[in-house]
């Protein structure tokens, strides 16, 4: 996979750096990106330090390749994806080259489209459950959320570590975990990868059929 993403990988920097988005600072082996435009208002982050090393963008970039394998393995164009979604084909060609950062609320929505989901691993590769059926009146994209915060807060408060702490390590204010972990406002999926990275775990892509998901 890390052969694969060789080519791929100057695109997925752009990302966070090429678009004075962001620009990196410090050791290369613990970057940190500091934003250079507003965060949309949907998943606005109080700090603007987050830490985003090569082990986290590999796994976004996972993400986005393996959705990108999916409809291309199903024979299906860029357009007629994004008739299932609330966006135009350009966007979709935008996420799979790294122009632009879907929000996770569309990133949910891409998953979907292509029968995959998105799943929290523990450091061993088994998928951490969240609920397992929603709530009355809850919406699919709620549920969705909450199927993958519940698995990191379970997890932050097993280790004994504070929001703050949490906080420090994946450069947010505490007040952005307590939100995120609450549901009041998503984060990025940038952001998402590096929270669970901070607790030992991964945000991995699975086909909705996998075992352990439902």
């Amino acid at each position: 996979m890390r052969r694969q993403l060789a080519g791929y990988r100057p695109q997925a920097l752009g990302l966070f750096a090429g678009r004075g988005i962001s620009h990196r600072v410090g050791a290369a082996s613990s970057a940190i990106y500091v934003s250079r435009l507003p965060v949309p208002p949907d998943t606005q982050e109080a700090s603007a330090t987050l830490r985003v090393d090569d082990e986290a963008e590999l796994a976004f970039w996972q993400i986005v390749t393996g959705l990108r394998t999916v409809r291309q393995g199903v024979d299906l164009t860029q357009n007629a994806l994004s008739s299932h979604l609330p966006v135009r084909g350009r966007a979709i060609s935008e996420w799979e080259t790294g122009q632009m950062e879907p929000t996770l609320q569309h990133l949910m929505q891409w998953c979907r489209a292509l029968d995959q989901r998105l799943a929290i691993s523990s450091p061993v590769g088994e998928l951490w459950q969240g609920p397992s059926r929603p709530r009355a009146g809850e919406t699919w994209e709620s549920f969705e959320r909450r199927r993958l915060a519940w698995p990191l807060r379970n997890r932050r408060t097993a280790s004994g570590l504070s929001q703050a702490g949490l906080g420090q390590l994946v450069g947010v204010s505490r007040d952005s975990i307590q939100r995120w972990e609450l549901l009041r406002v998503p984060p990025r999926p940038i952001t998402l990868v590096v929270w669970a990275q901070k607790l030992g775990c991964s945000v991995v892509l699975r086909p909705v059929c996998d075992r352990g998901l439902v």
